[in-house]
This record gives structure tokens, sequence and C-alpha cells, in this order.
């Protein structure tokens, strides 16, 4: 019972999160935000085309940007290059002007907060079986063969 309110409070945290992640994955489909927070060094975040591109870079400029660019809207060159760094970039951590920056697609960030609001509510003394470690060891390697599987037919 110690810690319950923080427990609770962490789970609706995390289930927020999840809700407003579904909605920039469904609108990064057709906007292309931007935020960029300066000083040194400068933290930014891109979405669109189902990815979130986040990380740090130093630079001298001092930038407080917010903004979205349609991708209807955009003139075919932009979107084509939107669509060509971000979709080729998945799974990628990468060096960018003296800082780093990672970009994953949405449908992997979804799942890891999902597992973190669950967390608190799994009791911390379970006893497991063999046949239950078993079960999940089993379900693990399946869904990694999936992803593996997916990511060479794609």
């Amino acid at each position: 019972m110690r810690f319950r309110k923080l427990r609770i409070a962490w789970s609706v945290f995390c289930g927020i999160a999840c809700v407003l992640l579904i909605v920039l994955w469904v609108r990064s489909y057709s906007r292309f935000d931007i935020v960029e927070l300066g000083g040194s060094p400068v933290f930014f975040a891109h979405s669109g085309y189902g990815c979130l591109d986040c990380g740090f870079a130093r630079s001298g400029r001092n930038p407080r940007i917010w903004g979205s660019i349609h991708l209807k809207n955009a003139p075919g060159e932009v979107a084509e290059d939107i669509k060509k760094v971000i979709t080729s970039s998945q799974y990628e951590v990468r060096s960018v002007f003296a800082g780093y920056a990672i970009t994953l697609p949405y449908y992997f960030l979804l799942p890891v907060l999902a597992a973190a609001a669950a967390a608190p509510s799994i009791p911390r003394r379970a006893h497991f079986r063999l046949r239950t470690l078993l079960i999940a060891t089993t379900l693990v390697a399946v869904v990694l063969g999936l992803v593996v599987w997916m990511s060479q037919a794609g």
C-alpha cells in the first residue's frame, strides 16, 4: 500500500501521454510539426510521416520555433525531402551539428509508454511457474521474430 497515490499518478500521466502520442501519430501523416527550443544546446523535435525525430545540437543561434507544415499544401520537393529524411532513418541514432538525434516510429514508442503505464499495477511478489515463464519467453521470441521478418520485408 506504500506509494499508492504515486503509482496511480504515474499510470494516469503515462495514460495521458499515450493518448497524446496517438493524436500526434495520426496528425503526423497530414502535417510536419517542428519544435526547436534554443540556447546552447538547441533541443528539437520533428514529427512527420509516422516518425518522431528528437535530439539536441550545439548551435550559436537562439531559436524558439514552433511550426507546422501542411503536407498537402507544401511544394512537392519539400514534402518529398521531408518524407525521405524521416522515413529513411527509422530506428536511427545519429550525430548532428555536434549533437545527437534519434528517430523512432510511433508504433515503437506507443507500447513502451503503455508498458510504463501498466507497470505499477504488476504485483511485486508474483510467483511464476515454469510453464508461465516458458509461455512468456515464447511470446517474446515470436514478437521479435515478427519484427525482424517485417523489417526485412519492407
